[in-house]
């Protein structure tokens, strides 16, 4: 997962321009972003200890000074030490198709700088399309409202018992 987490802050990094605004980060996606694991069925935690990756990018990106948002509807991780800023646009269970029926609305609401998406994990399949629909709705709201988001779009992390699906998703990404 550490090797995610360096991937998101580099990229931004060296994408973010420097400019007097926070910038604001949208961190949306699936299971991953939400931060619930199989475990949870018999042992479930508390959504004020779900954290996953978001903790450790704010920590990574407030260590380099960026001042930076995490925007979204969704709370997870306000018990853990120290704090971060613990919105977020994460479902778990959720298909790529459901986020981008979804998507539209949050943009307008939260206008994030950036969009970190991790997203296919519960699509059971190498295709594209629907990832490729959320990418569409992000472009529509560009155009609608002239406004530019960064998107930074991750390969799934695989597991041993989905490999074959999402070694062939994240080549086709």
């Amino acid at each position: 997962m550490h090797k995610y987490i360096l991937i998101f802050s580099s990229m931004f990094f060296f994408t973010q321009a420097i400019t007097a605004e926070t910038t604001r980060i949208m961190l949306l996606g699936d299971s991953i972003t939400a931060d619930w694991a199989f475990s949870d069925e018999f042992a479930p935690r508390p959504d004020s200890k779900r954290h996953g990756y978001r903790s450790h990018l704010w920590y990574m990106l407030k260590d380099a000074n960026y001042d930076v948002n995490f925007v979204g509807t969704r709370v997870g991780g306000t018990g853990i030490r120290p704090k971060f800023d613990p919105h977020h646009e994460g479902y778990s269970g959720i298909s790529a198709i459901g986020i981008a029926n979804g998507v539209g609305p949050r943009l307008g609401q939260f206008a994030p700088h950036i969009v970190v998406l991790h997203i296919g994990t519960n699509d059971w399949s190498s295709d594209t399309s629907d990832i490729e629909e959320i990418l569409n709705q992000i472009d529509i709201f560009e155009e609608h409202q002239d406004f530019h988001i960064k998107v930074i779009l991750a390969k799934i992390i695989n597991t041993t018992s989905h490999s074959l699906i999402f070694s062939e998703l994240n080549r086709n990404i």
